[in-house]
């Protein structure tokens, strides 16, 4: 069955780890274009901080917060926000534990109390000592643990959500359980009338695996971890050397 859809993550996968893109791979997805493929964008970054990257390729879809949102054409046409109750909880239980912080993102922006992370760029990230904020609304809350054990007297599973842990980084991201970069994907082939078979996905890390099973043709790159490539159909050269565009030009166009 022909691909007619691409969904490829950003961190770890279609960017280098300078977080560029190379015109070399820039150009792969300007010929998936004009061959008349869908380009979508599936990463665990707020949809804000993707913009950069969409200058050089323009996708014609972006999964944001690992799913937990969906936008064709800067219109969203899907977001599963956590429970505001869900969020209270979270935050009443970390917020006073030494060696965690915080960080709420609301689309727009992000809330913290990492001082040295308010003023990211892009990231439109705010500081807070989190004694007030909204609960509503909150589609991701990134928790910055030191030590993990630090998470276990949290019950995310009671509470409606789920955690994801980034590849060798000390970061976690929790979300309603319902919003998956799986779902997410599944929600803009159909509204581009195109089939989950005929979706190739590229991805790196945990909250890539659910992508590259569902969809007809999942590639891990080489630097991806074991998970992601068990999950996988194909194993490509890692991100920093191209590794998904080149599978793309070997085997698509």
């Amino acid at each position: 069955m022909p691909v007619r859809m691409l969904v490829t993550d950003l961190d770890g996968t279609l960017l280098h780890s300078d977080k560029t893109i190379s015109e070399y791979t820039a150009s792969v997805f300007r010929r998936c274009r004009e061959a008349g493929m869908k380009i979508v964008f599936a990463t665990g970054r707020p949809e804000r901080t993707a913009i950069g990257f969409a200058q050089a390729i323009r996708p014609d879809a972006v999964v944001s917060n690992n799913g937990a949102g969906a936008s064709v054409d800067g219109q969203m046409i899907l977001r599963k926000d956590i429970p505001p109750a869900a969020v209270t909880g979270i935050i009443a239980q970390l917020l006073d534990v030494d060696g965690i912080r915080l960080s709420l993102d609301y689309g727009s922006h992000s809330l913290t109390n990492c001082e040295d992370h308010a003023g990211w760029g892009n990231w439109n990230a705010v500081f807070s000592d989190l004694s007030e904020y909204d609960p509503n609304g909150v589609p991701k809350i990134s928790i910055e643990a030191m030590d993990p054990s630090l998470l276990a007297g949290v019950d995310f599973e009671a509470l409606g959500c789920h955690v994801y842990a980034n590849q060798g980084e000390k970061w976690y991201m929790a979300q309603a359980k319902s919003a998956t970069k799986s779902s997410a994907v599944e929600a803009v082939a159909a509204h581009f009338g195109i089939a989950l078979a005929e979706v190739a996905a590229f991805g790196d890390d945990c909250n890539d695996v659910g992508m590259l099973r569902a969809c007809g043709t999942g590639v891990a790159p080489a630097n991806a971890i074991d998970e992601a490539k068990a999950a996988a159909d194909y194993v490509c050269g890692a991100n920093d050397d191209d590794g998904p565009a080149k599978w793309i030009e070997e085997n698509l166009l």
